[in-house]
C-alpha cells in the first residue's frame, strides 16, 4: 500500500531498523544564521512568546546517510524558536539565504498501535506552536544535550511516549520506521512505531495522567487494517499534520 503525496511528505530512509542499526554523530554547535534571519527570529519570537512557549534547544540533522541496512545520522544544536521561524518562511529562506539555513529541527513520532490493533491518535490543541487543532500521531523532538555526548534517538521516542501517554517502555516494542521529510515545513522526520501490551481503551484512560496531556484536546483511534488506515487517510488528509500524515504512510506501507 503506497499512499504517501509527495508533495506532503517524501521518505529519505525506509527501514525497518532497530537500535542496533542507527547510530548517532554530535556536535554541541549550532549553525551560524545571518544577522538579517537572527533580527527577524527574535521578532517572530517576541510576537509569538506566551506562557506555552518555551525555547528548549534541539537537535538539528545536518547529514543522513542509509547503507547496508543501517541509517547514521549527525546532529547539532538549534532551537524551538529558530524552528518555528523556518516553519514560517521556508519560501523566503530558500530565496534570500539558502535551503541550508532551513531549521532542520529534527521530529520523531510513533504510530502507536495497541494490543487488540487500533492506532491511537490525537487532537492537538489549539495552544501548540505547530499545526495546532490538526489529528496527529505522538511524538516530538529531541532535546539537545548540555554536554558532547550524543543524543540516543529511541530513548527520545519513548521519553516523549511517556509524557504524552504516560507508557513506561516496558509497555510497547520499539521500531525505526525510517527518516523523512515534511514537504511544507522542509522538516525531517524519524518514524517509529510503537507495539503496546495495553489495549486502545487502556492506553486512552492511561493518558489522561501523562504530563503533556494538555498538547492534544483528545485521542481517538482507527483499526489497525489496510483499508481502514487506507480510508482515514483519504478522508482527513486535510486534517493531518503533514508528518502524521507521513508516518501513518510509512506505517502502512511496511506493515500491510
Amino acid at each position: 500500500m503506497s499512499c504517501a503525496d509527495p508533495a506532503v511528505f517524501r521518505v529519505l530512509a525506509a527501514g525497518p531498523f532497530d537500535p542496533r542499526q542507527v547510530s548517532v554523530q554530535w556536535q554541541n554547535r549550532p549553525l551560524r544564521l545571518p544577522v538579517e534571519m537572527e533580527r527577524e527570529i527574535d521578532d517572530l519570537w517576541q510576537e509569538l512568546r506566551t506562557d506555552h512557549c518555551y525555547n528548549g534547544k534541539l537537535a538539528r540533522l545536518d547529514f543522513w546517510q542509509a547503507q547496508d541496512g543501517a541509517l547514521q545520522l549527525r546532529l547539532s544544536s538549534s532551537d524551538y524558536r529558530t524552528l518555528l521561524y523556518s516553519n514560517r518562511n521556508v519560501q523566503r529562506i530558500a530565496q534570500v539565504w539558502g535551503e541550508s539555513f532551513y531549521s532542520r529541527a529534527l521530529g520523531i513520532s510513533a504510530v502507536v498501535v495497541s494490543q487488540d490493533r487500533q492506532i491511537l491518535l490525537m487532537q492537538r490543541s489549539e495552544t501548540v506552536g505547530e499545526y495546532p487543532n490538526c489529528f496527529d500521531v505522538f511524538g516530538g523532538h529531541i532535546d539537545a544535550p548540555a554536554d558532547e555526548s550524543a543524543p540516543w534517538v529511541f530513548a527520545a521516542m519513548e521519553q516523549e511516549l511517556e509524557e504524552e501517554l504516560a507508557l513506561s517502555h516496558a509497555e510497547y516494542s520499539l521500531q525505526c520506521l525510517g527518516l523523512g521529510e515534511s514537504i511544507p515545513n522542509r522538516k525531517p522526520e524519524l518514524v517509529f512505531s510503537a507495539k503496546c501490551e495495553r489495549s486502545g481503551e487502556e492506553i486512552i484512560r492511561l493518558a489522561s495522567q501523562a504530563k503533556d496531556a494538555r498538547e492534544y484536546v483528545s485521542i481517538f483511534a482507527v483499526a489497525d487494517e489496510e483499508m481502514a488506515l487506507a480510508h482515514f487517510l483519504r478522508e482527513n488528509k486535510q486534517q493531518l499534520s503533514p508528518s502524521a500524515y507521513g508516518s501513518l504512510c510509512l506505517y502502512a506501507d511496511q506493515c500491510f
